[in-house]
């Protein structure tokens, strides 16, 4: 049985987003650190080799969203942010991300279908990591994933409520990866809120205890060394 601590930093800025990128990295981690996160103020991730790119017109992205260009070897996946939006990292040494990853896939299958949602893998794209809920015959991501082995972490994204209109014209229907009734890209996904208007943020810490029942993770802390709070640029306190 792994010994984990699970950190909620609450709402963060940006700064502190993208040093958890490399906290696993730089302060090694024997057994997991799990942290949960909302960002403080809209974000904008944009791929670095992208910019200037042609896919957006940074300018018509409104001031109030923060746009952060960010290496990385995609070429596309721009990233949204902001408070609807939970952030997840599930960070250790060696960590077996493909099994988390199929774990926690399975837990919010099971947690949601408790509050009469029906969820599962995408359908879109062979070994989907993307977790969607099924509404009104439409099947719409809610979640997606990423497990990058050499930062030892997986992070994972769970949507509230799909804030579209922040980011106008950025996010649009690739042609050819969905059926061609598929004209928008809110037909493909969407937020949590939109299948059970009451859900909150609590959903992401049931889905989590489920997954440390399933595989058999042990909460033994809630609160970041003084190390890494130090290394993300937090004031303790």
């Amino acid at each position: 049985m792994n010994n984990i601590r699970i950190v909620n930093l609450g709402k963060v800025n940006s700064t502190v987003n993208e040093r958890l990128d490399m906290l696993a990295v730089d302060i090694p981690q024997p057994e997991p650190l799990v942290t949960i996160r909302q960002s403080e103020e809209p974000t904008l991730y944009v791929p670095k080799e992208l910019a200037p790119n042609k896919q957006i017109d940074v300018s018509k992205i409104p001031a109030d969203v923060k746009v952060v260009y960010r290496p990385t070897k995609t070429r596309h996946g721009f990233i949204f942010t902001d408070d609807d939006v939970i952030s997840v990292m599930i960070m250790q040494t060696n960590l077996d991300g493909k099994m988390i990853e199929n774990e926690f896939i399975r837990s919010a299958v099971e947690v949601l279908k408790t509050r009469g949602i029906i969820a599962g893998r995408g359908r879109y794209r062979l070994n989907s990591n993307d977790i969607v809920f099924r509404k009104d015959g439409k099947e719409k991501k809610f979640c997606g994933m990423i497990w990058i082995k050499d930062k030892n972490r997986l992070g994972l994204m769970l949507t509230l409520k799909f804030n579209v209109d922040k980011v106008p014209g950025l996010f649009t229907v690739m042609p050819g990866k969905y059926p061609r009734n598929v004209k928008e890209i809110t037909d493909v996904v969407g937020g949590l809120k939109e299948a059970d208007p009451t859900i909150g943020p609590s959903i992401v810490d049931q889905i989590l205890e489920n997954m440390f029942r399933r595989i058999g993770w042990n909460v033994v802390g809630k609160e970041l060394t003084a190390a890494e709070n130090e290394y993300l640029g937090i004031v303790a306190g």
